[in-house]
């Protein structure tokens, strides 16, 4: 049998409480609404943004792919915005260039 005297449990400094730190942050990453996640860790309507601000510990690769996101919708968004645009303005010719024709 190992002697197991004297090694420390890596879980030695850990508290219940923190767990409420750990599901608030994995919640809040996975897109969970602060109002659900309030509801979930028992927090009143009135504190949950500044209850989700202290309990939210949001990992900095996270916050990368959400600004990705972001970025990536309102790139696609103004690109769609200019083709369909374009599309109007090549249609708006294409029926000029026809009535001077007729």
């Amino acid at each position: 049998m190992a002697d197991i005297r004297g090694l420390k449990s890596p879980l030695a400094g850990l508290r219940f409480h923190d767990l409420r730190h750990t599901a608030a942050t994995k919640l809040l990453e996975q897109g969970t609404p602060i109002a659900v996640v309030g509801q979930i860790l028992g927090w009143s309507a009135s504190t949950a943004l500044r209850m989700a601000k202290r309990y939210g510990h949001i990992r900095p690769e996270v916050q990368r792919q959400a600004l990705a996101a972001v970025a990536t919708t309102e790139i696609q968004s103004v690109v769609n915005q200019i083709v369909h645009q374009a599309e109007g303005e090549v249609e708006s010719k294409l029926s000029n260039v026809l009535i001077l024709r007729q």
